[in-house]
């Protein structure tokens, strides 16, 4: 599979060339930009309105809308790398997995939880979830995980990550320290409560 990793500084090397050789080491084709959605804008338009269809992964660190706005202007479906400038990452982690409705960005630490996402032989919408009604298999056939946080730590998952929260939750800053330290662990991540997102994000899988 053709894939195109855009990160948003030179400074990142060391990031993306790690993610280029996991991918390449299981076939894929890579090819790497290093564009910033602020400081090149018509830059990364020219790029993307020129791309054939593949996954995107995009990265960047501090205020890292360099995936969103990637995800804005395709189809297809873009992972989200946070760089850990300051904060662990924290910043970056937030910038980029709290997309709006409809916008998806599949986001990781790890780009080997890329790499285990795009070896898998589908992307139905298979939905397991501890929270909700919307279980309908089983969860080691699921691409979504619907769960609570100490659910999620506990799990090892290899689909889309959908945290289920309470009022309480959400509406408590120091939560997303708590959802940060367990996103450092795990996989691919999707914002607050957005299961549509996840959808979306499958649904752009399977049109490649």
């Amino acid at each position: 599979m053709k894939i195109q990793i855009i990160f948003g500084s030179q400074s990142d090397e060391s990031i993306y060339s790690a993610i280029q050789s996991d991918l390449e080491k299981r076939d894929h084709r890579t090819d790497v930009k290093v564009l910033s959605a602020h400081r090149n804008p018509l830059e990364l338009k020219a790029l993307l309105s020129d791309l054939p269809p593949q996954p995107i992964i995009a990265g960047a660190g501090l205020a890292a809308h360099l995936p969103g706005v990637v995800a804005s202007l395709v189809t297809y479906p873009v992972f989200g790398v946070p760089v850990k400038s300051v904060f662990q990452g924290l910043d970056a982690f937030l910038s980029i997995v709290q997309m709006p409705k409809g916008v998806p960005v599949a986001c990781s630490f790890h780009s080997t939880s890329i790499a285990d996402f795009l070896a898998k032989n589908n992307f139905e919408e298979k939905i397991y979830s501890t929270q909700t009604s919307d279980t309908n298999c089983e969860l080691k056939d699921a691409n979504i995980l619907i769960a609570n946080l100490e659910e999620h730590k506990a799990t090892a998952f290899s689909g889309v990550r959908v945290l289920h929260t309470t009022s309480e939750e959400k509406t408590n800053p120091a939560f997303t320290l708590k959802w940060h330290e367990v996103a450092l662990q795990t996989g691919l991540w999707v914002g607050i409560n957005r299961l549509e997102n996840a959808k979306i994000f499958l649904e752009k899988m399977r049109s490649l």
